[in-house]
């Protein structure tokens, strides 16, 4: 009865994904070419400001926003790259409480992740709880499942729905993750945008507690602060084909010391990890061991399911009036024109 009841609230005052429908997301739903809609104005972009008294009141009211939104009860979950460790900072800045959790795959398939996250809450002296999951148990009998209710492909994301459903059942109120600012790559403005926050926007209504995908994109002053502060990489610097896994590694080694230096010009010193992990390298691994093929993982939890939904959302971008694209690249010009850092304001 009080899960009902709580959808059912839910369906009167449904959650919000981003502070005041920031950004417009109802064409989501549509076939690949949808665009998002920027519900801000050019004064918006004309008020941002880049000094630390600034960015620090933009971390604070983006958490203090985020927090009213997840009831009295939210839980953190922290993979230990840095769009999450910028969520702990910030709540920690904002002086709110909240439980941070942790996940462990059985038999050390998520080391790289798990340790850099303990020793990341360790550092700055933080608690932490440890959710263990058997991922090769959890991907072989209710992979396939999950990514029905959710609608999802992803087994990365399919796990992570199953930590949300481990967390209501706990009894937390909402559960909010790191995710990921708007992003400028090749001239294009929210660019890739929609893979992390957008893949939890449409399927708010399963969910029975608020589920915050991307912490970082909720408040609209952050999250232009953060892509405006990133720098990006020259078009003739991405590899002509980033299907294969030399070239995605190729991609991800140039773009993630820049959106390191991003977050840390935007006040959050986060610490990075070697290099870009997804989360999933140990146990791709496992099955490649296993049968001899590296794509054993792709064939048996991913592929069955993309047969299923409609997973390309590689052309969704946001939608930005000439103006308003005119004003953000004067903005970012004169960020990176010059010598320009801003210094960190968080203290670790």
């Amino acid at each position: 009865m009080k899960r009902y009841l709580v959808k059912w609230l839910r369906k009167l005052l449904p959650f919000k994904c981003f502070h005041n429908d920031w950004l417009d997301v109802s064409g989501m739903m549509m076939r690949t070419g949808a665009y998002h809609k920027l519900n801000l104005d050019y004064s918006f972009f004309d008020n941002i400001r880049f000094d630390d008294v600034s960015l620090k009141q933009y971390r604070i009211d983006a958490a203090k926003l985020c927090a009213e939104s997840l009831g009295n009860k939210p839980a953190l979950c922290f993979s230990g790259g840095v769009d999450s460790q910028a969520m702990i900072m910030a709540w920690r800045e904002a002086k709110l409480n909240a439980d941070i959790f942790i996940l462990r795959f059985d038999n050390d398939l998520n080391s790289q992740d798990y340790n850099h996250a303990i020793e990341f809450c360790k550092k700055i002296g933080i608690d932490y709880n440890v959710i263990n999951i058997d991922i090769i148990n959890f991907l072989t009998r209710e992979n396939y499942n999950i990514g029905i209710k959710y609608k999802s492909a992803s087994p990365h994301f399919n796990v992570h729905y199953k930590l949300v459903e481990i967390l209501s059942e706990r009894g937390y109120t909402g559960v909010c993750f790191g995710g990921q600012a708007p992003n400028k790559n090749f001239n294009t403005w929210g660019k890739n945008f929609e893979k992390n926050p957008l893949n939890f926007v449409r399927i708010q209504d399963v969910f029975e507690i608020p589920v915050q995908g991307s912490f970082l994109s909720y408040y609209p002053q952050l999250a232009w602060a953060i892509t405006l502060l990133t720098e990006s990489f020259d078009e003739d610097q991405k590899p002509e084909n980033t299907r294969t896994e030399k070239d995605f590694t190729r991609l991800i080694n140039i773009r993630y010391p820049l959106k390191v230096l991003g977050y840390q010009r935007a006040g959050f010193p986060v610490i990075p990890q070697e290099t870009k992990f997804t989360g999933f390298e140990l146990v791709k691994k496992y099955f490649e061991n296993l049968t001899g093929d590296g794509w054993t993982f792709e064939k048996r939890f991913r592929f069955p399911l993309a047969k299923l939904f409609d997973t390309d959302f590689k052309s969704y971008q946001i939608e930005v009036d000439q103006v308003i694209s005119n004003k953000l690249e004067s903005i970012y010009l004169n960020n990176f024109g010059s010598d320009f850092r801003s210094s960190t304001g968080i203290s670790v």
